[in-house]
């Protein structure tokens, strides 16, 4: 069987283009593409569907994608966080620095987006926030852990904006919200831990060169550890949920 990693190098070879030409209209940077063709990585399959578009591969690429990411031991859906999130009744985000982007309203969702990709055009920026204010279904149960100073590194009217986002959810039910004062120890990336409509979890963990899916049971069990560990450093929910209202009162 062909590797999708030395396919999506050939195609783009026959192409002419170059990484960084490849990567600038899907939204990427040049590093991503270059993960991909080194097997680093593996692309979602919605951003298989815009490289087979590109390449003008007629449905090949989308196909070689779902032979490989079965040959490697995991169903397709489970290479995106996005199908993730469409079959799982609830999720347990674990995030070092930012507000989980989930959860994130659009000014927030701007800031940080912005922040992190200083070099993108606005119209880039705009297409990024969309898709992330999409991510969260009225079915979906969030817990998220995640220091208070997340909050406290937007502007003023940000950070009320998004304790304001944050309390409505939580007084909705369809998130719990638990803040860390100071560093959340022992986190170096973001996590995600996912209970599917059928009773399975799997776990993804967002690392520089892309993200990565675990459903062994020692991972999984290695994470829902780390997860409880984070809750410990956190303040009670009624803690926390006073500490959302002073900012989203104090901001202003």
């Amino acid at each position: 069987m062909t590797e999708l990693p030395s396919e999506l190098k050939r195609l783009r070879s026959l192409s002419g283009k170059t990484q960084q030409e490849v990567a600038s209209p899907l939204g990427f940077g040049k590093s991503s593409v270059a993960n991909w063709e080194a097997g680093r990585t593996t692309p979602t399959l919605d951003t298989i569907r815009e490289l087979d578009n590109l390449y003008d591969a007629r449905g090949s690429l989308v196909t070689l994608w779902i032979d490989y990411t079965s040959a490697n031991g995991l169903p397709a859906w489970l290479r995106s966080d996005s199908e993730l999130l469409k079959r799982a009744v609830s999720v347990e985000i674990v995030t070092p620095v930012l507000v989980p982007g989930i959860l994130q309203c659009e000014s927030y969702a701007r800031f940080a987006i912005a922040e992190g990709r200083p070099n993108d055009p606005l119209n880039i920026i705009d297409d990024l926030v969309r898709v992330r204010l999409s991510l969260l279904r009225d079915a979906l149960r969030v817990s998220a852990i995640f220091p208070e100073s997340a909050l406290a590194c937007a502007p003023d009217s940000v950070r009320a904006d998004q304790a304001g986002h944050l309390l409505k959810l939580s007084q909705e039910g369809r998130a719990r919200v638990h803040l860390v004062p100071g560093v959340l120890v022992g986190v170096t990336s973001p996590f995600q831990v996912y209970r599917l409509r059928d009773e399975k979890e799997v776990a993804t963990s967002d690392h520089v060169r892309g993200t990565v899916v675990f459903s062994e049971p020692s991972d999984l069990t290695r994470f829902r550890d780390l997860a409880r560990a984070a809750r410990g450093y956190a303040r009670p929910l009624s803690e926390s949920l006073r500490v959302l209202k002073e900012a989203a009162e104090d901001a202003w």
